[in-house]
């Protein structure tokens, strides 16, 4: 006879795996810890081979304006075409040409995008900022160096898009891998040579490996064949209709970072890689929420919501976030705790100077304060993600990119880059009773909630 223990075990492993979703989520997870792991270790290199120096801080600040306006779209893109496809396929629509339209579409928009970036970039960013002369010469020659990474990003958005619309989560999940392993060995070949023109070729290179890596396994796969063309028709019209609000929203969005680093460099020399550096440490625990859980609820809420209708919907937003915020809970006083030494294991070795291991603690802390609103709004986000709330979103974006400018003057001054970082966290907060609210206010909702279903 088993032991209770066992029992109990055993049933709780067939509940999980009777679970689409939960299992989903658990493995795609699982992956993306893989995937996204090997990805946060460029930061630690980075710091080690170069320190925090005026040039650190071009370099991350001409990234930063290359990923603000691919993230525009990339994102934007990738999230809503998952419920588009699963309305196409609802429909017996052709899943394969819609989708080599938007690779068709999206590549030419962001070329010319990327075209008047590198030709206006450089005017502007001496305007905003306080950057030095040479330190504005090596962003404009960064720029220039990655600018073709704006239209790799959109192009790795769609084929991730199109994958986890089919549920194929783990090929997206593990891609962030073989891309940080390309931009590593890069890097490290080039670093003596190129300095941090090594760190643009090796992002890159990876960039080209994640592309080929998506394509390669779309290929091989059972779904639709993409088929690329330049055709318009009802399906694009109304996708790109619903996407320009998202696409609004992730600028602003987005818009807050390149805010973040421009206000930095008002600040002494090396306040901007002071941010990056705290800050992609706080992205690692937030990746956990958004590369496994926010993409197989986004998919399998859709599917439901065009299958079955919206009966559940409510009532899977807020389980879903209760569980969230106790998860993101334990991570934020497990972290915090543990932060200066954690920053020290991460950072303090190479040309990192061991002062300013504190400094970055103190940063990470104060953007760790946000992280269980940030998760919960990302799980308020899908929901509204999935009722194609994208108006909703941007207007939630515009004000609250307002209140962090706001906020990040009024602390900035006092507090230095942790005033930045605890203005990240006070919008976030902001950000999640409002959308809270308005997804709750969703006539859809409502009556589904005044029915007793919600």
């Amino acid at each position: 006879m088993s032991p209770p223990g066992i029992l109990r075990f055993s049933a709780a492993w067939k509940r999980l795996r009777n679970s689409a979703l939960a299992w989903d989520t658990l493995t795609t997870s699982a992956w993306n810890l893989f995937g996204r792991g090997v990805g946060f270790l460029i930061p630690f290199f980075l710091a080690a081979w170069f320190g925090i120096s005026s040039q650190t801080d071009a370099f991350f600040f001409g990234y930063g304006l290359i990923v603000f306006i691919a993230g525009i779209f990339a994102p934007a893109i990738e999230v809503m075409t998952v419920p588009y496809i699963a309305e196409i396929r609802a429909e017996g629509g052709d899943v394969g040409r819609f989708v080599g339209r938007m690779l068709c579409w999206s590549g030419a928009g962001m070329t010319v995008l990327a075209l008047l970036l590198v030709l206006l970039a450089r005017p502007v960013i001496g305007t905003v900022t306080r950057f030095d002369p040479d330190s504005l010469r090596t962003i404009s020659r960064l720029l220039l160096l990655t600018a073709p990474l704006m239209v790799l990003l959109v192009w790795t958005g769609v084929l991730t898009g199109y994958l986890n619309a089919y549920k194929k989560f783990a090929f997206p999940a593990v891609a962030p891998a073989f891309r940080a392993a390309a931009n590593l060995a890069v890097i490290f070949a080039l670093k003596d040579a190129m300095g941090v023109f090594a760190i643009a070729l090796g992002y890159l290179a990876g960039e080209v490996i994640r592309l080929l890596w998506l394509l390669a396994v779309i290929g091989r796969s059972a779904m639709p064949p993409i088929r690329l063309a330049l055709g318009w028709d009802g399906a694009m019209r109304n996708f790109l209709a619903v996407a320009f609000f998202q696409a609004i929203s992730l600028a602003a969005a987005h818009f807050k970072a390149v805010v973040d680093k421009a206000m930095a460099s008002w600040l002494e020399p090396g306040s901007v890689s002071v941010l990056e550096y705290a800050y992609r440490l706080y992205l690692i625990p937030l990746a956990f929420f958004s590369t496994g859980l926010f993409v197989t609820i986004l998919s399998h809420w859709s599917e439901r919501y065009y299958g079955r209708g919206r009966r559940q919907l409510s009532r899977d937003v807020f389980k879903t976030a209760r569980l969230t915020a106790a998860a993101s809970l334990l991570i934020t006083v497990v972290v915090i705790l543990f932060s200066t030494p954690l920053v020290r294991l991460a950072y303090g070795r190479g040309e990192f100077a061991a002062e300013r291991v504190p400094v970055v603690s103190l940063v990470w802390i104060c953007y760790l304060v946000g992280f269980l609103p940030s998760a919960l709004t990302g799980v308020i986000m899908r929901g509204h993600l999935t009722l194609k709330n994208t108006k909703i979103l941007m207007q939630n974006a515009i004000a609250m990119n307002l209140a962090n400018i706001l906020f990040n003057y009024l602390l900035m001054w006092r507090f230095r880059a942790a005033g930045i970082a605890f203005s990240t966290s006070i919008v976030a907060a902001l950000s999640l009773i409002h959308l809270t609210w308005r997804f709750r206010s969703d006539p859809r909702i409502a009556a589904e909630r005044a029915a007793g279903n919600g």
